[in-house]
């Protein structure tokens, strides 16, 4: 093993370290910006003679090829595979001849090699066909190395094994290319993470969670199904980067993800509602003694198995996906459609969420503009929302709005355009909304939330509140 540096052609930046050339690997490989003064004392310091020039090595992320590293010292170039398998992933382990050649009928001989990561596997996705399905996309991944083009929504409960999936099998098969992710970073600008990832598992994951949902829906569309992506590293222009990423959302969700009616990208389990520990009392210590044992035979087992490609890269059509759906469509879409139609109960749910005691602004701002549709009703006639109570709203029964700015332009994006509105508070950007509300409905729900004993004042935060006397603060506090 001998020192070794090169200069990285994908980065613009030298790396140092040591090549042991028997067994063609590279050891303790550092990066440096600070050019030849630091080569050179890493090559004398080490015992070696620095080198008049530096290999142009192409680093490249290429689960596909079977080279690792292929330097060529004398005519300066090379190729470094970042695609870093733990060795487990390359087994030829021998297993029992009953647990070769299964496929999707016959998962149960995944219990003579790996009977714990079986019960894990089986319990997240509630068994029946979305576990065939789910083991047999996961086989096409590790066999192809490649994208399937479709993704999978696991969702349930806390204590499902979500986490254990993900830390305890596949990132000590894949290694790094097993990238764990959230709402947050997915939503970032620097996506430099698509360039050297084959499986990425999705955190806590709700897609109305993102600062612009439709923007998201559109990023994992792409994500999901194209094959060449746009990357964005800090201060460098984009690139154009084969994308291999296959995408695992977990989520404790019912509406994790906005599924479109013609989607062709996501297969979705059946929402567990058992933890494991219920199922299973010794799980804890079954993941932790067993599961190591059982990941090599796990691994032969998924590169044996005869893979439907078809089902692999075909989403499948199930309740579970159906459900999701629905849920889903109750969320943005109800809510707009509840504004096209004056569909008042759909909004009339927000009297009935506790205030926090600690910021509850957003809350006690949508109350007071339910409040005012009620007490301003006439049949027959409009009453105008406003955008910022629309936002109020929103935030209330749905999720998260983003800035003023972009719960616009969503509101805009789902057909809702803004006119000028004029309310009691004077003139604003807005919707006049023919509510579905007769007069004796009317006069119950003022009498029942109390609202002919409410009188205005301008919120500090130009978020416009009624302040109830206090007899309406109490009926809030229940």
């Amino acid at each position: 093993m001998a020192p070794f540096a090169y200069i990285n052609r994908t980065g613009d930046t030298v790396k140092y370290g040591f090549y042991d050339k028997e067994k063609n690997q590279l050891h303790d490989m550092e990066t440096t910006t600070l050019g030849a003064k630091v080569i050179d004392s890493w090559f004398t310091r080490n015992g070696a003679v620095p080198p008049d020039t530096l290999p142009f090595v192409k680093e490249e992320f290429a689960p596909q090829d079977p080279r690792t590293i292929d330097i060529n010292e004398d005519q300066g170039i090379g190729f470094i595979n970042t695609f870093k398998p733990n060795p487990v992933f390359f087994s030829q382990t021998t297993i029992p001849e009953g647990a070769i050649g299964a496929d999707m009928s016959s998962i149960h001989k995944m219990k003579i090699v790996a009977p714990t990561i079986y019960d894990l596997i089986q319990h997240m996705t509630c068994g029946g066909e979305e576990f065939a399905y789910f083991i047999n996309w996961l086989a096409a991944i590790f066999q192809k190395r490649e994208k399937m083009r479709t993704a999978w929504v696991i969702h349930g409960v806390q204590g499902t094994g979500k986490g254990s999936l993900t830390d305890k099998v596949l990132k000590p098969i894949l290694n790094n290319a097993v990238r764990v992710m959230n709402v947050k970073t997915l939503s970032e600008q620097y996506n430099a993470w698509l360039s050297d990832s084959l499986l990425v598992t999705v955190e806590e994951f709700k897609n109305s969670h993102a600062d612009n949902a439709g923007q998201m829906n559109n990023r994992l569309k792409e994500y999901i199904t194209e094959y060449y992506v746009p990357i964005r590293v800090m201060r460098k222009d984009f690139i154009d980067c084969k994308n291999y990423v296959n995408f695992i959302f977990f989520s404790n969700e019912f509406d994790a993800v906005y599924i479109e009616d013609t989607d062709r990208r996501f297969n979705v389990c059946p929402r567990q509602e058992i933890s494991i520990m219920q199922r299973y009392p010794d799980w804890k210590k079954r993941v932790e003694k067993d599961v190591p044992k059982e990941v090599e035979g796990f691994v032969r087992f998924m590169m044996e198995f005869k893979v439907d490609m078809k089902a692999a890269t075909t989403a499948l059509e199930n309740d579970a996906k159906r459900r999701m759906q629905e849920s889903s469509r109750r969320t943005q879409d109800s809510f707009v459609n509840a504004i096209r139609t004056g569909d008042l109960e759909y909004f009339v749910e927000v009297l009935e969420i506790p205030t926090p005691l600690h910021d509850g602004e957003q809350v006690r701002a949508a109350k007071n503009a339910v409040k005012v549709i009620i007490r301003d009703h006439k049949e027959g006639e409009t009453v105008s929302v406003t955008n910022s109570d629309m936002r109020s709203l929103y935030g209330a029964l749905v999720g998260r709005t983003g800035s003023a700015k972009k719960f616009g332009k969503m509101l805009t994006r789902l057909g809702l355009e803004s006119q000028r509105v004029y309310q009691y508070k004077g003139q604003s950007r807005g919707i006049e909304v023919k509510w579905n509300l007769n007069e004796v409905d009317r006069k119950r729900l003022m009498q029942q939330h109390k609202i002919e004993k409410l009188v205005v004042k301008q919120h500090v935060n130009s978020m416009e509140e009624f302040i109830p006397t206090d007899c309406d603060k109490q009926h809030d506090q229940n």
